[in-house]
């Protein structure tokens, strides 16, 4: 596999599970980071409302990033606070931040 050159200001991120690359700005990546977090912290503060939780539910479980059981009704959030969490830890990675 050839590495073609990164404009400044651009990371290779890879992105797929079948290792393609896709150019995304700096500067968005860091702001999603932040966006993410801000999302996180106000999940766990309880001031997102429940219909907001269930809605980010669905769509983290159905990308991928958290697994829902359909059994469990009590609407936590504890799981989609932690989904945040980890996918932010992802970017990050991705960006090449130092973990």
């Amino acid at each position: 596999m050839r590495l073609r050159s990164v404009p400044p200001g651009l990371s290779l991120v890879c992105m797929t599970e079948d290792t393609s690359g896709i150019d995304i700005r700096r500067d968005d990546g860091k702001a999603l980071i932040g966006v993410l977090a801000v999302l996180e912290g106000l999940i766990r503060a309880g001031r997102i409302g429940p219909s907001e939780v269930t809605s980010l539910r669905r769509r983290l479980a159905r990308d991928g990033v958290i697994e829902v059981d359909d059994r469990v009704t009590d609407g936590g959030t504890d799981d989609v606070a932690t989904g945040l969490g980890d996918l932010n830890v992802r970017l990050r990675r991705a960006l090449g931040e130092v973990w």
